[in-house]
């Protein structure tokens, strides 16, 4: 079976710091399968380390990078814009980037990868990366949550003192609740 994988950083292996939990899954998988490896490449180091580490070597039959997001200037955003995103109940790991064209070339080249190594399964890692996955596809897709956001962040919500912060928190659990579900 030929399986993409999609993630939001390249996996962690056991010499690397991070999780190495999806570079393990990944390493089962890839005894019986063929994986190719799409992610984004926002730390030199990281991909640096991953491509060196001779761990990695026979996993993945490809890899290939997404481009890192735009960089926000700090200051460029007050308080209340980065707030707006919560009443519209979409999580900020969504709309953190605000670029739709970096959305839309995202989408593209997870579309590209899917079209040029007609997988047989797309495997989402995060729910962040699920909003650049087609919608409408005959491909079976997994997305792997790791964690339920919703209740990591209605657990910080009932901990939070300030009241600003605990609103903003209430926001952002209702959007992401509402992202879980949808996905």
């Amino acid at each position: 079976m030929k399986i993409l994988v999609l993630a939001a950083e390249f996996p962690a292996t056991t010499s690397m710091p991070g999780s190495p939990r999806l570079f393990n899954l990944c390493r089962e998988l890839a005894r019986r399968h063929q994986l190719t490896l799409l992610c984004r490449s926002s730390k030199a180091e990281q991909e640096t380390a991953f491509r060196e580490d001779t761990a990695t070597h026979g996993v993945f039959h490809e890899i290939q990078t997404i481009p890192p997001p735009p960089k926000l200037h700090p200051g460029s955003v007050s308080w209340t814009r980065r707030q707006l995103h919560r009443f519209s109940l979409v999580p900020s790991f969504v709309t953190q980037f605000r670029s739709p064209r970096y959305w839309r070339s995202t989408v593209s080249t997870v579309r590209e990868a899917i079209d040029r190594h007609a997988p047989d399964l797309v495997y989402c890692d995060g729910l962040d990366m699920a909003q650049y996955l087609p919608w409408r596809s005959d491909i079976p897709t997994v997305v792997d949550y790791c964690d339920s956001l919703t209740n990591l962040f209605s657990q910080r919500t009932s901990k939070e003192t300030s009241l600003k912060r605990r609103a903003a928190l209430w926001l952002e659990t209702r959007a992401i609740a509402r992202w879980e579900v949808r996905i």
